[in-house]
């Protein structure tokens, strides 16, 4: 088997861990920008079993916007049984660039602006993890170093595109205006330039990643509220093999790699594995699933196959991802995206005949 250490990186997982089905980037009533509860929140991800969620509400408000409230003093987070809250916090730096602060921490730090970057440090080095988010707004990020993890996905990039081209928007919303899972599905796109992205900040070092709701239950068109949480979640979740349903298990999953990213709005994708072991990648899907597997190595596609599973020999380092497609509503879409494995000379060396 390979050598794994850190820094190779995972991103196959111990049969000992579980799979977690969470929601990341979500908005509540203390960003100036929604008004949705927790009760909402929680009774959305309750129906569709999630077992935990990171809040990111703005943090310092943008200039001009009062602050209904801040994180730091507010009340603590709902404690369930079968879902755990995490605080979080999403923070703008340079006026363009947006960082998702995962961890209790970021509830720990008073955010101010024009002093961001101080904010950011100090909840780093008290333990939180820190994500890129809206990537493809950030293809130059200036402080690649600090970065935890990259966010390869997040739904507001689909609905921008579809709203350019106004007319295609238009007939999507009167043509699904009674079914807001066909709506969201008829965003669903491959995002070629966070991938891109997030392979060249990987080139450097491990990164993990995570799939942004980026939920607000704020957008109404035509007096029809078409994100409701409901919606949100049923469209995109990050799922992570942790030790534990622990915030310190499941941020520990997150940044070490352990983590992937799926479309329950096609099919729940819990239980999905890729892993290495004997120099052969294995890709394996939820049970009872089919689709089409195709492997990357340093984001060129080597192969595919349509199936339950896919086995790739390893004949030379590189970084090795896949993506599972399914055929819905008669278009192929994507459905799940594995994290890297990084292989490296040294790792076939160890295992050379």
């Amino acid at each position: 088997m390979l050598l794994f250490s850190w820094l190779v990186f995972w991103a196959s997982f111990g049969f000992s861990e579980e799979c977690l089905k969470g929601a990341i980037h979500v908005h509540s009533y203390r960003s100036h920008d929604s008004k949705g509860s927790f009760k909402e929140i929680g009774q959305a991800l309750r129906t569709q079993n999630f077992d935990f969620v990171i809040l990111t509400d703005h943090q310092p408000p943008p200039k001009g916007v009062r602050p209904r409230l801040k994180i730091k003093g507010v009340p603590v987070l709902p404690v369930e049984e079968n879902l755990l809250w995490i605080e979080g916090a999403e923070v703008t730096i340079k006026k363009k660039h947006q960082v998702l602060v995962l961890g209790s921490p970021a509830g720990k730090v008073l955010w101010l602006r024009g002093h961001e970057m101080e904010g950011l440090l100090e909840a780093k080095a008290a333990g939180a993890f820190l994500f890129l988010g809206h990537t493809a707004y950030s293809p130059k990020f200036p402080y690649p170093d600090m970065l935890d993890g990259v966010e390869i996905y997040n739904p507001h990039m689909d609905i921008w595109r579809a709203w350019r081209h106004w007319p295609r928007w238009l007939h999507l919303l009167l043509s699904h205006k009674d079914d807001l899972r066909k709506l969201w599905l008829s965003f669903l796109r491959h995002h070629k330039t966070e991938i891109k992205i997030w392979h060249r900040l990987v080139a450097g070092r491990p990164l993990g990643i995570m799939g942004g709701n980026d939920a607000h239950q704020n957008v109404r068109v035509m007096g029809r509220l078409i994100d409701p949480y409901d919606a949100s979640f049923e469209f995109l979740a990050t799922y992570v093999w942790a030790e534990g349903k622990s915030e310190e298990a499941i941020l520990k999953a997150l940044a070490g790699g352990r983590s992937y990213v799926g479309f329950p709005v096609i099919e729940d994708a819990r239980g999905f594995r890729f892993e290495i072991s004997s120099r052969t990648l294995s890709a394996t899907l939820p049970q009872g699933a089919v689709g089409n597997i195709k492997i990357f190595k340093d984001n060129k596609k080597l192969g595919e196959t349509t199936g339950e599973s896919l086995s790739w020999p390893v004949e030379a380092p590189g970084l090795y991802r896949v993506e599972a497609w399914r055929t819905v509503r008669k278009k192929k879409r994507p459905w799940i995206y594995s994290n890297i494995i990084r292989v490296k000379e040294s790792d076939l060396s160890a295992t050379a005949p």
